[in-house]
């Protein structure tokens, strides 16, 4: 295995740069490269998590990227807090501009 990717300071210096050259695309190209299956997982995992989480909960979604799955939860679960963590900060961008488009109330936070 390649040395930046053995060492986790390395590995994210290397990764967050990454994500944020590609936060803009990211979507496109996931939807691309998975041949449209990823709407299939997102989809399952959101409902899965509506299915399970407690009502007026609090849920953390880590690496949340462009938001997709905690916008989805907020979606199908308006009674629970949501907060959307990530390395990068375009990432949170596009998660901050899909925020205000569908007026939720999704926390963002880098890190």
């Amino acid at each position: 295995m390649e040395r930046h990717l053995r060492d986790p300071r390395l590995k994210q210096a290397w990764v967050t740069p990454m994500f944020d050259l590609i936060a803009p695309r990211y979507d496109r190209f996931t939807r691309w490269f998975s041949f449209g299956m990823d709407r299939r997982w997102k989809s399952a995992l959101v409902r899965l998590a509506a299915e399970t989480v407690p009502r007026g909960a609090c849920v953390l979604d880590v690496a949340t990227g462009t938001g997709d799955l905690a916008l989805g939860l907020l979606r199908v679960r308006p009674d629970v807090s949501v907060a959307g963590l990530d390395v990068s900060a375009r990432m949170l961008a596009v998660a901050s501009d899909r925020r205000r488009q569908e007026k939720a109330g999704l926390l963002l936070a880098a890190g």
